[in-house]
């Protein structure tokens, strides 16, 4: 360095002042380095926090789609980092924290869906004759199946009955008529996501179609309900079944190879209500019940009578239940049958959208969110209408979180976590992340959110919303709050 710096002092002085300067720039940079990495040092953790989230935050922002981000330490109780937190935006599926809150809060954990079954007139014990009607009440229990409802038919066998002169009459009067929730696309079903909305309904309103041991094509559970026409024939492809939604029909074509271990997909039953009540009324027939009227007339949807009723058997389940698959697999039809629990609460039979939205919105004003920060529309998130900012979905984890036994305890255990189940089961796998993040997953077309718990490496629990709207390709959004999710747990 010595013999460097003599051999500029003998160059002309413009040159020489050149040099030297070069020379010095190394040196700055060095000491500006070392200064940045002294200052770095000495910020607080909450700082370096903010730092690593919004170097994430500001690669999105130079992206085509929208972000919005709210995280708060519930531990310290502050805000921890806010970005466009006040921006409504499309929530998609993570509108299912509303809904689920407010669940848990207005009714509880332990509150009950009951599907009720009464008979009217007198079971007359010379010849084993129900003189009468069994009534079927629903309550829209989305997780009642055809083995629940082969024993229903089992209880009503075990009255002694083996005539029945009425009918079978299914009360869907728990909620109003509408099969499709408020703001849903028009074709948005046939299909077990886009369950039609129905209190009274099994298998999720849904039959599939299966190969008989003689090769023909069958419904999974006998019924007499739709019409199956069968299209298969060898080396065709997968089984497959469609029916002609469009006009509202329930006629079934089957098509694929007539394998015998196969099974189609499961479709939708237009009037979920009545595809029940006739397969009860099969079902009862393939227990030697004989009907006094034409089978198309042994069964019907109409409301309870008001006397000489006899309850006989119940199937229920709690809010606890529901609440498991409705979260971690983001079913959507257990979101709007605990959603329209809430509606019905509020306005006993024909219960609407709009009660159930008012419930929320009472439990939104007890937490002291904003009206213009959210819209309820539906329960589960697919309508095109709901909205809500980054930080109302926030105040309402952050409300589950104060409220401990009665909200929390049965939320958090609910949500998917990352790496390991639910819709987080393949994501943030090898990462911090991993195992560390628990929320609510949300997609739409165009939108992807997440909202839920994570503990952060200082030990505090955070409870965050990310959401990204206008995306053209989903895993955009996923990969962002991933990302995120990772540097909120470093």
């Amino acid at each position: 360095m010595a013999v460097l710096i003599d051999r500029i002092m003998t160059m002309d002085r413009k040159i020489q002042a050149l040099a030297l300067a070069l020379l010095a720039m190394p040196m700055m940079i060095l000491a500006q380095t070392d200064t940045m990495v002294a200052d770095t040092a000495a910020l607080s953790w909450g700082d370096k926090f903010r730092l690593r989230v919004d170097s994430v935050v500001q690669r999105a922002e130079a992206e085509h789609y929208f972000t919005g981000v709210s995280i708060y330490d519930l531990t310290a109780d502050s805000v921890l980092y806010s970005h466009n937190a006040d921006k409504l935006l499309r929530p998609a599926s993570t509108q299912k924290v509303l809904t689920a809150v407010a669940a848990l809060d207005v009714l509880g954990a332990d509150h009950k869906y009951e599907t009720k079954a009464f008979y009217t007139g007198q079971i007359s014990a010379d010849d084993s004759t129900l003189h009468g009607d069994i009534y079927v009440v629903g309550d829209f229990d989305p997780a009642y199946t055809s083995a629940d409802l082969r024993l229903l038919a089992t209880h009503i066998k075990a009255l002694g009955i083996n005539r029945i002169t009425g009918r079978i009459i299914g009360d869907v009067s728990m909620k109003d008529t509408l099969h499709m929730g408020n703001g849903w696309c028009w074709d948005d079903v046939p299909s077990p996501v886009e369950a039609y909305l129905s209190p009274l309904t099994f298998n999720r309103g849904c039959a599939s179609v299966e190969i008989d041991g003689g090769g023909k094509a069958v419904f999974s559970v006998p019924t007499t309900y739709m019409t199956l026409t069968d299209s298969t024939c060898p080396k065709s492809g997968r089984l497959k079944a469609v029916r002609n939604w469009v006009d509202n029909g329930n006629d079934f074509i089957v098509t694929g190879t007539p394998a015998r271990t196969a099974k189609s997909n499961p479709i939708s039953v237009y009037r979920p209500e009545r595809y029940f009540v006739c397969t009860l009324a099969d079902m009862l027939r393939s227990e030697g019940v004989v009907f006094d009227r034409p089978d198309r007339e042994s069964y019907a949807i109409d409301t309870l009578a008001s006397s000489s009723l006899t309850p006989f058997y119940t199937c229920a389940r709690t809010v606890e239940q529901i609440l498991q698959q409705m979260m971690k697999d983001s079913d959507n039809l257990y979101a709007e049958s605990m959603f329209y629990q809430l509606a019905n609460m509020r306005a006993g039979r024909w219960a609407s959208w709009k009660d159930g939205a008012a419930v929320v919105d009472s439990v939104m004003r007890k937490i002291g969110i904003s009206e213009r920060s959210y819209k309820v529309a539906d329960g589960s998130g697919v309508s095109l209408y709901n909205y809500a900012t980054p930080s109302a979905l926030v105040a309402a984890l952050r409300y589950a979180y104060g409220k401990g036994a009665r909200i929390y305890n049965y939320l958090y255990p609910s949500l998917p976590i990352a790496g390991r189940d639910g819709t987080l089961e393949r994501r943030m796998r090898k990462t911090p992340a991993e195992m560390n993040v628990r929320a609510k997953t949300g997609t739409v077309t165009g939108v992807s959110c997440l909202a839920g718990y994570c503990r952060a490496s200082n030990g505090n629990l955070l409870a965050f919303s990310i959401m990204n709207n206008g995306l053209y390709r989903a895993s955009l959004g996923r990969d962002f709050q991933d990302a995120l999710c990772v540097e909120m747990v470093r």
